[in-house]
């Protein structure tokens, strides 16, 4: 048996009193008071003796106080730290609600408000005998002298008309005639008045010409300057009535209307674009035999034969010479072409790359094609060659305005949904934040 070093003393000293070489009073004291000692010991706290010789305990460095301890939610701080953010746990989640609710509404609105469409360039153009050059852009009229200055600016909300309101024709005494088209109106008969509008551009005044009851669409319209007797091509019924100024019927004929049918008065006869076929159709405008048909020109130019032109989008006579715009159906593409009096093919004046020409106006000895998705208008001489374009600042100007308004519409739009989307987010956050607060206090 393997004894520790203070056993082995303590054996010694025991065996030393059974020999009877130690007192047995001796060899108690000595082995009593020896402690058995191991790595486990703790060191005891030093004891000092006071004034009295009374000990006391040493208190270590670092030792908690227990006289001065307190609970730690005995701070009035802490307990109301749960109603607080139960509190604003409450009011973060309702504003989330709230935000979340009203994004959804205006996200909506939004999605289903009807998109304004950025303009580019006019959408109509019209000049009356004095040479004015009149153009229509995003409902507002601008009124140009002959040297093309602008002179008037007018807009149909002034005039308390619609935007979808068309120009039709200008009078003879230099009136513009209007068709207050309103959104879900399919005939003039519809209209409060079931008329015409015949408007003073620079007094800024309209008054309603009555149109015929068995009028139902006026599609298409031409004014004889010698007197001021109306012709109108109704593409819904099929028909061409002649009335006079004053709103009278004075007679109608059935006819092959197409869709968008063009009207004009050369001659002494009256010519409409044809509805089956790239022709004119050509019939006879006196009382006596109105509307009968006398003939049906095909327009068959070998380079719209080619490109399968077969629709007259457009035709007018100007500078001694027809001028047709030929397009195809399918694709859209389109051609002005040249054709003199007796409708025999001339030439075919170069456009700009891209154009797509839509309207054909004769303004003086000029010959104008617009395309609404340029702000310049394209101009021609007689012979039919182009020339500088016509550029209008008040055109430049409300094409600037419009744009931007558009552009910061949008922009604020956009920014209100991000910022309402981020509020939501924040206010969530804010909640759960507090929530998990409320179940740690």
């Amino acid at each position: 048996t393997v004894l520790l070093p203070e056993r082995r003393k303590q054996k010694s000293v025991e065996d030393d009193v059974e020999n009877n070489l130690v007192p047995h009073s001796i060899s108690r004291s000595s082995t009593s008071r020896q402690p058995v000692k191991t790595a486990l010991n703790v060191p005891k706290r030093e004891r000092r003796k006071t004034g009295e010789g009374a000990s006391r305990t040493l208190k270590q460095s670092g030792a908690p106080n227990f006289f001065t301890l307190r609970p730690f939610r005995n701070n009035a701080e802490i307990t109301q730290r749960a109603v607080r953010s139960q509190g604003i746990m409450q009011i973060a989640f309702a504003a989330s609600v709230v935000a979340f609710l009203t994004l959804a509404i205006l996200s909506i609105r939004y999605l289903t408000m009807p998109e304004t469409a950025e303009i580019s360039g006019a959408s109509a153009i019209a000049s009356n005998q004095q040479s004015q050059l009149l153009l229509q852009a995003e409902g507002t009229l601008l009124l140009h002298d002959r040297a093309g200055v602008p002179t008037t600016t007018l807009t149909f909300d002034a005039l308390g008309l619609p935007p979808s309101t068309r120009i039709l024709a200008f009078t003879a005494d230099d009136n513009l005639l209007l068709d207050p088209v309103h959104p879900g109106r399919t005939s003039a008969a519809e209209h409060e008045s079931g008329a015409l509008l015949r408007c003073d551009i620079k007094q800024s005044t309209c008054a309603p010409l009555k149109l015929p009851a068995v009028i139902e669409t006026a599609s298409a319209v031409t004014i004889e300057s010698r007197t001021d007797a109306l012709y109108i091509a109704d593409a819904t019924a099929g028909e061409v009535f002649k009335i006079t100024d004053q709103g009278e019927l004075i007679a109608w004929s059935s006819a092959t209307i197409p869709s968008r049918p063009i009207v004009r008065l050369h001659g002494g006869l009256l010519f409409i674009n044809s509805a089956v076929a790239p022709a004119i159709s050509i019939f006879r405008p006196d009382n006596q035999a109105f509307g009968a048909q006398l003939d049906e020109i095909l327009l068959l130019p070998a380079a719209a034969v080619n490109s399968q032109q077969s629709q007259v989008r457009d035709f007018v006579w100007s500078a001694d010479h027809w001028w047709v715009i030929l397009a195809n159906p399918d694709t859209g593409h389109a051609a002005v072409y040249r054709f003199d009096e007796q409708w025999n093919y001339v030439s075919r004046p170069t456009l700009k790359d891209g154009s797509l020409p839509e309207q054909l106006l004769s303004w003086a000895d000029k010959t104008l094609v617009l395309d609404h998705r340029r702000t310049d208008i394209q101009r021609f001489n007689a012979q039919g060659d182009p020339e500088a374009p016509f550029a209008s600042e008040s055109l430049k100007t409300l094409i600037d305005d419009h744009n931007h308004s558009r552009a910061l519409t949008t922009t604020l739009w956009h920014f209100t949904l991000g910022a309402l989307a981020a509020l939501a987010m924040i206010c969530l956050c804010v909640g759960l934040l507090h929530r998990l607060q409320n179940l740690v206090y």
